[in-house]
């Protein structure tokens, strides 16, 4: 069809649909020039959206001019808020684009725009549609077909049969069209719960179209029935900002529609990629070795509270089917040394290394004293004829030593003072381990923490002391969106949990979370132990936090007058708004990832006595916290 021709049809079609009803893009004019034409496509806006991002990606998307700008949906919060509030954060959204954009834009809904909310059923639905009319629609512009589907008819992952027809119609209209690009908020073809995705994407088999989505905030291109499949990242939604390997960007994709179809770009904030930053594959190989599998360590348990060396043990194991390069640098400290500490092994595709590590010190010393050394590793694996993906990882070596709970003569106070308690013996000045944007801790002064376990008749105590440089608070939110901490307590007896690690929160183990300041929450307390007490206050340097555990619960829980209880703390640091990328700092790793030991974190009532074959010091029965 000829280019004049085909623009006439694509102004007369949108005329035609907007005489009817409202309309879901913009009244601004296309923006063109002869024979190819360019479009941008923003991604996910909110899901805890970053102030300012959404902004800045439209003001660069208009300095390059394109002809028009797509989007996959997610404009607004949406889900925690009603009729008003709804239609502010709207306005918020379409100022930006107005305020920004010379050129039309296309809103798309996404789950965050159109979501059910059982006390108040589809209101979202209602302000869309009060403002934009159809949730889904097409139009057509040089003779190509873009289709804007709605992945929310009904919520959650559904087109209705509605849709689908509507869509049909369309495509029987342009059986011609040179190419059909598909726009919709949730990757469809990915997801095993998505109901009919089949029976669209069978109305399109016998033509050229390329499909754009976002919703899970992370790129990668995937290839479908010989078709280039987009899951945009994001464009000021949540995000971990860990960088490509983990398809973590703020960024705009650039469309070329050209004769032989739509080339993409991905123009960062920072520069231009190409469409094979990250496949389909190399965004598995960034999965595969970000998870607890890829470095794990053997920790070194022993039976005595006194230490005079021994040997740890680190495993790599390549789950790809592609060669990895890994290097690794262990981080000695003033106490303890390791040997070897630096390591570069090559992996042979799905293979495996094992590496002994030699702790050694000047002499024997409190195992309380010893802190965790930090293991800083880097894998690479080339790929796709694009950049080698590379992910960054850290983990800590432990020395696993029996610790006790002190007894007290007076109850704690629960007032935040810390005086009353007679040593913070326990310190996590260096994690057992890292979450979250693990690149982000700077240190100690950045976020820290120590602590005690006492005990009397009544109670399990725990008193924390946290350091922390910036506090950002938000009452009302959970302790790990915002600076706060969380305790973990399992009552179970130490044989129970070594048969049996991890498990789920008040279910095998108690969570107490909270964080400092006037109105804060503490988390699920109508399912914590009756009894159950805490307390968290701010001080100039961060905060304290005080907990008492019913010792009837840790009865019952053991199934015997307790003589253990396993504890592990992760601090959440928030260092900027709430909505930037967070750090959660673990004493010990997390109990149900691969890097648990089930050994750890394990407080006894009473001194333990020392296991068979296992290192003794005189005296050691005589030290406690």
């Amino acid at each position: 069809m000829h280019a004049t021709l085909s623009k006439a049809v694509s102004l007369v079609l949108l005329s035609a649909l907007a005489a009817a009803q409202p309309n879901p893009w913009t009244e601004k004019p296309f923006l063109e020039t002869p024979g190819q034409f360019h479009f941008a496509i923003v991604g996910d806006r909110t899901g805890g959206h970053r102030e300012g991002v959404f902004e800045a990606a439209l003001e660069k998307a208009n300095f390059l001019r394109p002809c028009f700008v797509m989007s996959v949906g997610d404009f607004i919060e949406g889900y925690e808020h009603d009729g008003p509030t709804i239609d502010q954060e709207w306005d918020e959204v379409a100022t930006a684009v107005d305020n920004a954009l010379d050129m039309r834009f296309f809103y798309l809904p996404g789950n965050h725009d159109i979501h059910w909310k059982e006390e108040t059923g589809l209101v979202s639905e209602e302000r869309w549609r009060a403002r934009f009319g159809r949730t889904y629609y097409h139009f057509v512009h040089e003779n190509v077909l873009f289709l804007c589907l709605c992945t929310e008819d009904p919520p959650p992952s559904s087109l209705s049969d509605t849709q689908i027809a509507y869509f049909k119609e369309a495509l029987e209209e342009h059986p011609d069209a040179r190419w059909t690009c598909v726009f919709m908020h949730k990757p469809m073809w990915a997801l095993s719960e998505a109901k009919g995705w089949d029976a669209f994407e069978a109305l399109l088999q016998d033509r050229p179209y390329t499909v754009f989505a976002g919703h899970w905030h992370d790129y990668a291109k995937f290839e479908r029935h010989g078709r280039a499949h987009y899951v945009l990242g994001t464009c000021g939604g949540s995000s971990q900002l860990r960088g490509i390997a983990h398809g973590e960007i703020d960024h705009l994709a650039w469309v070329t529609m050209t004769d032989d179809g739509p080339r993409v770009a991905n123009l960062f904030l920072d520069g231009i990629a190409s469409d094979v930053v990250r496949t389909e594959r190399t965004r598995g190989f960034a999965a595969a070795l970000s998870d607890g599998g890829f470095v794990t360590q053997e920790p070194l348990a022993i039976g005595s509270q006194f230490f005079s060396g021994g040997t740890a043990t680190l495993k790599f194991k390549n789950p790809l089917d592609a060669p990895v390069r890994v290097k690794a640098h262990i981080a000695p400290d003033l106490l303890l040394w390791p040997e070897p500490s630096r390591l570069d092994i090559a992996l042979e595709p799905l293979g495996e290394a094992t590496v002994d590590v030699a702790l050694t010190l000047y002499q024997p010393m409190p195992s309380a004293m010893l802190r965790p050394l930090p293991v800083l590793w880097n894998a690479e694996v080339a790929a796709d004829g694009g950049p080698a993906t590379s992910v960054d990882g850290r983990l800590a070596l432990h020395v696993v030593a029996p610790k006790t709970s002190a007894q007290r003569d007076e109850p704690i106070m629960f007032d935040g003072d810390l005086a009353e308690w007679q040593w913070l013996y326990w310190q996590c000045y260096v994690p057992g381990a890292i979450t979250g944007n693990h690149a982000l801790w700077t240190g100690a002064q950045d976020g820290a923490f120590r602590f005690s376990v006492e005990h009397d008749d009544a109670y399990l105590y725990i008193g924390i002391e946290v350091i922390d440089d910036v506090l950002t608070l938000s009452p009302g939110r959970e302790a790990w969106k915002q600076d706060g901490l969380r305790v973990y307590i399992d009552g179970r007896n130490i044989f129970q949990v070594q048969s049996a690690p991890g498990g789920k929160e008040f279910e095998q183990f108690l969570l107490v979370a909270l964080s400092p300041g006037d109105g804060q929450e503490l988390y699920r307390a109508s399912d914590l132990p009756e009894g159950t007490k805490a307390v968290c206050s701010m001080t100039p340097d961060g905060y304290t936090m005080e907990i008492g555990i019913p010792a009837a619960y840790l009865d019952e829980k053991a199934g015997i007058p307790w003589q253990t209880a396993r504890i592990n703390l992760c601090m959440t640091d928030v260092d900027g708004d709430l909505l930037a990328p967070r750090t959660y700092l673990w004493w010990q790793p997390d109990w149900n990832s691969l890097g648990d030991n089930p050994q750890s974190g394990v407080f006894w009532r009473v001194t333990p006595a020392p296991a068979e074959g296992a290192e003794s010091t005189e005296g050691e029965a005589s030290v406690a916290p």
